[in-house]
């Protein structure tokens, strides 16, 4: 039997290990999410949660930007426990890519409370050399109806928790609902901003996250868009996010810049039929001059 003491280490071996000296701050996503931690990402129905998991998915899996934050390319594995095959199937052909390296797991079959599926995860992980770790929904993977926050959530989050100490360099995202209220006072006040308190899980689950992402559906004059806020321990991301969809491609308005992607603006102009591009480009720029990003000339 291994002696877990075996891996004791002093305070003068850990500060100078040579395959840690060298590390600098470490992010999966530049300034907005560190790798090797757990997470959560909060939203309310209709926010375009599992649209933004699904992009960070296909960034980091293939190293590129997340709408100009720098990725650290990795293996990803995403389990979706509500879309089907066919939904994802559509997601896929509307994107350049389809990597190699994000692997999905559906069939709403994975539950969070079933320590057998914990052990085939970790060994899967440990396989195909996964790195980030999506969870699609945490509502979804309990088996327990009548679920009790603090009974239910804390087993399951500890299961988390181990996984991540055993591999140290492993991600974890778990995408949680937000409760009803928050999506009508979101929608309903332009001020309100979705808390970490409005998850479904409560303190248990807010106060176990490393980083928290919330996303907060708001009314646009043509589209519907969410905000994101983050809310962490150790970093502070104060960047103005705003998410939507223009006809089918999923973009992003940067209140941190001066003005729209102009890159992203002709890449819808590409791609959509020439009868709707004059209206989505409108869209896609009375959203950017509803968040400040741009002004009309005089």
């Amino acid at each position: 039997m291994t002696n877990i003491f075996d891996k004791v280490q002093t305070a003068k071996h850990l500060k100078e290990r040579e395959d840690l000296i060298n590390l600098k701050d470490d992010w999966l996503i530049d300034t907005l999410m560190p790798s090797s931690q757990a997470g959560i990402l909060v939203a309310p129905f209709k926010s375009f949660k599992s649209s933004l998991a699904m992009h960070m998915a296909l960034m980091v899996s293939q190293g590129l930007p997340f709408f100009g934050y720098d990725t650290k390319r990795s293996k990803t594995l995403y389990i979706d426990n509500e879309d089907t095959d066919r939904e994802l199937n559509k997601r896929l052909r509307n994107k350049d890519n389809a990597p190699e390296d994000l692997h999905f797991l559906t069939g709403g079959e994975f539950m969070l409370d079933d320590s057998h599926h914990m052990n085939l995860l970790y060994e899967y992980i440990k396989e195909n050399d996964i790195k980030f770790v999506i969870l699609d929904n945490l509502m979804t993977m309990l088996r327990n109806g009548d679920i009790i926050y603090g009974k239910d959530f804390e087993p399951m989050l500890r299961r988390i928790t181990r996984l991540k100490l055993l591999f140290q360099d492993v991600t974890f995202l778990l995408v949680a609902h937000a409760n009803k209220s928050a999506y009508a006072n979101s929608m309903d006040d332009k001020a309100y901003m979705v808390k970490p308190s409005d998850a479904l899980g409560g303190s248990t689950l807010t106060a176990w996250a490393e980083f928290m992402l919330m996303l907060s559906p708001k009314r646009g004059r043509h589209n519907d868009f969410s905000k994101l806020s983050v809310k962490a321990r150790g970093y502070q991301f104060d960047d103005d996010l705003n998410f939507s969809y223009v006809d089918s491609v999923f973009t992003c308005v940067n209140k941190s810049k001066k003005e729209p992607d102009s890159e992203l603006v002709e890449k819808v102009k590409v791609e959509t039929p020439e009868e709707v591009t004059k209206e989505s480009a409108q869209a896609f720029l009375d959203l950017a001059k509803g968040q400040g990003k741009v002004t009309e000339n005089d």
